[in-house]
């Protein structure tokens, strides 16, 4: 039994060293000849998966190497605490799936909830296989911090029993909402937002808020916004401004400081633009191998005669013009909140453009009050901030052991925190 199990650690350990360029593809072929598909096809889709990582990796590094020491110098330099870099998903997700247990969560995490549903404790069949890089995120975490696949394992897999809960919790609501029938929400961030927003909500209603809907009034606002906070202007504003407290006044000379602000300044913009890029390259390997998944398992689970909802990504709500708005409106007020706000240390980066995904579900909660939706989700952002601070120690530590090599004096890493995620570390450490 001994010579078993370290044949199988060996086999993952190698399987986890490749990286993930290597790694996922052939994770994902797997799956795709045990759903059914094609060889070619499944070739193909899984090498899209692998070329999304190159892009990601190379984004980065540029991070590192371009925007770390340009934060800690302006941290230095200035005397602020603001001295950690927001990352953003798409970089921690990429490093989520870099480790030994992260790869094996796709499999093992599909086969979790088939069983789930098989035991009828859960309705939600979560085919958004790109997302289980949440709760790969919280095993990892755990992993690192005890040395123990085991409880690494343990944690991921109670993350994701926790939000396929949650999606059913919500599923009617999601559905009334969008007037779509056996469908849920299962993105882990999106699930734990409409659970912490229940009670303000709740609060809301208590003290006699009552809703109000003004649809001439958001898309005024939109039109204002919209083109002032788009990626390129939000990441070069934001580089720039890092690039200033950081070099000038270091005693380089005007031409050295000049092109050393610049270059962070257009890193900066470059990784907000280029991030999405390779988003969509991955996604085109893995929506096909996904849309199978659904297909094959849909088909055999259904003839047992229970009730499904097939769960899904957050980004079906994403195109509702009320939570659009008020994830743009989010992003200047997260910026000015930063330097303000009691015990961050968060520098909104990478995750600000991509609020849309976390406060989506908070507006079936507040039926679609536009007012209620930014205020709700103002205060859950705040508690992000906060705990995103609080874990970065973490998760630079990962992004050292398992993602990038981090520079010497480089700045720390981390990113708006997953509460569920968050309690695991702290558990954990």
């Amino acid at each position: 039994m001994d010579q078993i199990i370290t044949f199988i650690v060996d086999i993952m350990t190698y399987i986890s060293s490749l990286g993930n360029v290597l790694m996922m593809p052939l994770v994902f072929t797997g799956l795709c000849l045990i759903f059914g598909m094609n060889l070619l096809d499944a070739v193909r889709h899984s090498v899209k998966v692998g070329i999304g990582f190159i892009g990601f990796n190379m984004v980065n590094a540029m991070v590192i190497s371009k925007i770390g020491p340009a934060v800690t110098l302006m941290a230095q330099q200035r005397g602020m605490h603001l001295n950690t870099l927001d990352l953003g998903w798409p970089a921690v997700s990429t490093i989520a799936y870099a480790t030994e247990l992260g790869a094996l969560i796709v499999v093992l995490g599909l086969l979790f909830n088939i069983l789930l549903i098989l035991l009828r404790l859960v309705k939600t069949l979560d085919v958004d296989l790109w997302n289980y890089w949440q709760w790969a995120l919280t095993g990892s975490f755990v992993m690192l911090l005890t040395g123990s696949f085991i409880w690494g394992l343990i944690a991921a897999l109670i993350h994701e029993f926790i939000t396929l809960l949650i999606a059913d919790a919500s599923a009617k609501m999601i559905q009334d909402y969008l007037h779509q029938p056996n469908i849920s929400i299962s993105h882990a961030f999106a699930t734990v937002m409409w659970l912490l927003a229940w009670p303000i909500a709740k609060f809301w209603e208590l003290i006699g808020w009552k809703e109000k809907k003004n649809s001439k009034e958001q898309t005024t606002i939109g039109k204002k916004f919209k083109k002032v906070l788009d990626p390129v202007i939000i990441g070069l504003v934001i580089g720039l401004g890092i690039g200033v407290l950081g070099y000038a006044g270091t005693g380089m000379g005007f031409k050295e400081s000049f092109r050393k602000i610049m270059d962070v300044g257009m890193a900066s913009a470059g990784v907000l633009i280029l991030m999405p890029k390779a988003v969509s390259v991955l996604l085109e390997g893995i929506n096909p191998i996904s849309a199978q998944a659904r297909k094959v398992l849909q088909e055999r689970l259904a003839k047992s005669g229970r009730e499904l909802y097939i769960g899904v990504d957050s980004a079906v709500m994403a195109q509702d013009e009320m939570i659009l708005i008020a994830s743009v409106l989010l992003i200047p007020l997260a910026l000015l909140m930063a330097p303000v706000l009691p015990g961050n240390k968060l520098i909104p980066f990478g995750g600000i453009t991509s609020l849309v995904y976390n406060i989506c579900m908070i507006a079936p909660l507040v039926k679609g009050d536009f007012l209620k939706l930014f205020v709700t989700s103002a205060i859950l952002l705040a508690v992000l901030m906060i705990l995103g601070s609080n874990w970065a120690p973490q998760v630079t530590a990962l992004v050292a052991e398992n993602g990038l090599a981090m520079p010497a004096d480089g700045a720390s890493v981390s990113f708006l925190a997953n509460p569920i995620t968050w309690i695991m570390v702290v558990l954990a450490r």
